[in-house]
């Protein structure tokens, strides 16, 4: 019966307001509908087993969430012209389960190495405890996993003493030394665009356009994309450094066995927040965006350019929410004495 349910669900929803299904392996309840006028996916047989488990109230959940989608719907129309081509395919979706998310956290890393190296196992369980309530009851579980690891321990020793356990270790930082962190983006995004803007910065013109930017455009380079490497860099970066960017001299290791780091693996990396805080100090979003329309502008105006619809505003959105996003974190990390760390996630489930 859920399967049925979940089907008329999804169909439904995907040809009232236009959509694509999303398959992944041979369980329904990964397959996901994916809308083509708003970037939201839902899983309509997932759903659908939910609503049939929770009885009374059932209809009025569906009817709430359905209505959601709707308005949403609406309030992107009134944005866009009428009869605007679709912005999200099947591979914008498809990204989301299968390109690696990177973040960047503000964390306490003097108390966290204070309390890993030096202190008795027991005091960096009282530290634990007093900060678990800060993480809400969706993560009382995970501390108390933690507590109970540390709780095998010598409780008189330090916990470095006694294991290496890069896993354990991020816990606990996350646990009692996080400040701050910014929301995940996907890894491309960052290293093609995020990254490319910063060091852009707020162009006060643009430069000439020759035959191969000609070319790029003629080809379908996304704007965003090609505003961010035809622009000249106010900051310049350091091609051969991490994302592109940060000179290896400005990275370092949070880890007390000073092993070689993966970070394709998840591993941490400290990056020395001085070297973007002078990027990151006078950026403005708005200012940005408003850059990027006056460069779109300024492409449609050139006789050789092509005619294209812009095809880059919502990556230029992205890249300045992450930007303000990481100007906070980097703010954080200096005015608390905290360090600055990046780390790459899988891609959502």
């Amino acid at each position: 019966m859920w399967f049925t349910f979940g089907a008329w669900i999804g169909e439904t929803l995907r040809r009232r307001h236009g959509g694509h299904w999303i398959l992944f392996g041979d369980d329904p309840h990964t397959w996901r509908i994916g809308f083509s006028k708003i970037f939201l996916e839902i899983a309509p047989f997932v759903f659908a087993e939910q609503l049939l488990r929770m009885g009374s109230g059932a209809i009025r959940k569906m009817i709430t969430e359905v209505e959601k989608i709707r308005e949403q719907h609406e309030e992107s129309a009134e944005k866009e012209p009428q009869g605007a081509l679709d912005r999200f395919l099947p591979q914008h979706y498809l990204r989301l389960h299968t390109v690696p998310l990177g973040q960047w956290m503000a964390m306490d890393f003097a108390t966290v190495s204070r309390l890993w190296v030096e202190a008795p196992t027991k005091d960096l369980i009282a530290a634990i405890r007093e900060a678990g309530p800060r993480l809400g009851p969706q993560n009382q579980q995970i501390v108390e996993r933690v507590v109970e690891a540390l709780s095998r321990a010598n409780q008189d020793k330090p916990v470095a003493e006694q294991t290496n356990d890069r896993g354990l270790f991020e816990a606990i930082a996350q646990i009692i030394g996080l400040r701050r962190a910014t929301a995940p983006i996907a890894i491309d995004i960052m290293e093609r665009v995020v990254v490319p803007a910063m060091h852009v910065g707020l162009p006060d013109g643009f430069p000439p356009l020759d035959e191969d930017d000609l070319g790029n455009l003629h080809k379908g380079i996304e704007l965003f994309v090609f505003f961010c490497e035809v622009v000249p860099h106010q900051h310049q970066a350091d091609d051969e450094g991490f994302l592109g960017s940060i000179p290896h001299e400005h990275l370092s290791t949070p880890y007390a066995d000073r092993n070689t780091l993966e970070i394709g693996k998840g591993d941490w990396v400290v990056v020395n927040p001085l070297y973007m805080a002078p990027m990151l100090k006078d950026f403005d979003a708005a200012k940005l965006l408003d850059k990027y329309d006056d460069f779109v502008k300024y492409v449609g105006s050139q006789p050789e350019a092509p005619r294209r619809r812009d095809d880059g505003r919502m990556l230029a959105e992205q890249a300045a929410r992450s930007l303000m996003d990481l100007k906070a974190t980097v703010g954080a990390a200096l005015t608390e004495n905290a360090a600055l760390l990046f780390r790459l996630l899988p891609p959502p489930g």
